[in-house]
């Protein structure tokens, strides 16, 4: 919402910044016939102008462009006879008219701001970047590649990399101090080996810069070599990694397996894909077996699509995280239930637990489960999220009923798609039990068709 906050801020504040000797404010003369989405353009340009020549400097700089900033325009078009509340006209308004300014107009004019000589003493000690979708464009990322050289927080959300991949490449090769790396692709991606979402060469400059960095997220993105995970070998340092969505070949996490890092703290592998034969495969294992990696865990998150046997995994969790407060898993089988617990009860100050059972044979009786399960949750717990654990409404009943040791903040669940239940059911009865035991609702909501959220006061 950057542009409405300028917008907002300038017009509060223009009388004053006129009293002020040292700060001109322009004369703001529109064309009748530009969009006042154009003029909200301008005005974010004529902001960035005054505050370079006052002798600011940023340290922290975020260009976004997120789906209420669109909407926020599309509202504010003064041509009514074009205003409609239906979805595919204003996608159709948008298309046509804020697109390709975007695309033309403001990222050349973003660009060539960048360039000019007091930009570089604005920006030059800038600390933090984050450049969001539908707004990061190549000429714009070369600008600033040759003016950022101090960022030590660099945050990417884009689905086609092949147009920035140079430019990027520039700015995190160009950084003497970068401590956090976060890169989004598309949410879209499944199982879908998109070029325009491969990072592969990206990843590759972080050789350049592996001593300092702390924390990586490289989310929904596409990897097509088996050695793109190699730099990791040299992040010493490195306190989070955190690879979601990620379709890349798994021969990757041999390079993270016999790696050490002795300050990692937070690991998180969550639906990662490989795409090749044997893509059932645990890939973890290994890494969990590298006692200098998993002994000081505190947030650990494994889960993944696809996958048969996790027994091995959940036996190296069991003798190695001592220390966990953060854990999601899933269950493959009946034998998995006697790691699984016990790893809870080698972690008693674990407060968020996420638990999903993927388990082919229907050798888990859910009933049964959820009674063994609610005498070995963590006293300390504040957060529990199921799947395929609470499958029909006499379980959540159960489950309820029996939930005595915890005092839960946040709870979610989901139910079977043969047991339809109208959310207000649900609601009531949550309601009602937490009434009971002197707890207030705060919300109770249905998240796509099953899931079911609740939070407490």
């Amino acid at each position: 919402m950057i542009i409405k906050i300028i917008w907002d801020f300038f017009a509060m504040t223009r009388e004053k910044l006129e009293l002020i000797d040292q700060v001109r404010t322009p004369k703001l003369k529109f064309n009748d016939n530009i969009s006042t989405f154009e003029r909200l353009i301008t005005i974010v340009m004529i902001i960035f102008n005054i505050i370079s020549n006052s002798g600011a400097r940023i340290e922290k700089l975020e260009l976004v462009l997120d789906d209420d900033d669109v909407t926020l325009f599309l509202d504010l078009e003064e041509y009514m006879e074009e205003q409609d509340n239906d979805s595919i006209n204003m996608l159709y308004l948008y298309q046509r008219r804020i697109y390709p300014f975007m695309n033309i107009k403001f990222q050349n004019s973003l660009s060539r701001f960048f360039k000019k000589q007091f930009s570089k003493k604005c920006f030059g000690n800038l600390k933090y970047l984050y450049c969001g979708k539908g707004i990061i464009k190549e000429n714009i990322l070369t600008s600033l590649s040759n003016i950022c050289h101090n960022l030590s927080i660099l945050k990417i959300n884009e689905e086609n990399f092949m147009d920035i991949k140079i430019p990027l490449i520039s700015i995190i090769k160009r950084q003497k101090n970068l401590e956090y790396l976060q890169i989004i692709g598309n949410n879209n991606l499944n199982y879908l080996k998109d070029e325009n979402a491969n990072i592969t060469e990206i990843i590759s400059a972080l050789e350049s810069d592996s001593i300092l960095l702390k924390k990586i997220e490289l989310i929904d993105l596409y990897i097509s070599s088996d050695k793109a995970l190699k730099p990791f070998v040299k992040f010493k340092n490195l306190e989070c990694l955190h690879l979601k969505g990620l379709n890349l070949p798994y021969k990757n996490f041999d390079y993270i397996s016999t790696t050490d890092f002795p300050k990692l703290t937070s690991l998180i592998l969550v639906k990662n894909y490989d795409g090749s034969s044997n893509f059932d495969q645990e890939p973890y294992t290994a890494i969990i077996q590298n006692q200098k990696i998993s002994s000081n865990l505190k947030e650990l998150q494994l889960t993944n699509y696809n996958i048969t046997n996790n027994l091995e995994l959940l036996k190296s969790i069991n003798s190695n995280c001592k220390n966990l407060l953060d854990f999601a898993i899933q269950l493959t089988s009946q034998e998995d239930k006697i790691y699984l617990f016990s790893i809870l009860n080698n972690c008693p100050m674990i407060n968020k637990f996420h638990l999903e059972v993927f388990e082919e044979e229907n050798s888990i009786n859910n009933s049964d489960f959820i009674d063994e399960l609610l005498k070995h949750l963590p006293k300390n717990l504040v957060e529990l999220k199921l799947k395929g654990v609470i499958d029909t409404f006499n379980n959540l009943m159960k489950f309820f009923k029996n939930c005595d040791m915890v005092d839960l903040k946040i709870f979610s669940f989901n139910l079977c798609v043969e047991e339809f239940i109208e959310i207000e059911k649900c609601q009531e009865f949550i309601e009602g039990w937490s009434e009971k035991k002197g707890k207030k609702v705060e919300s109770c909501q249905l998240i796509f068709t099953s899931n079911i959220e609740i939070r407490w006061k």
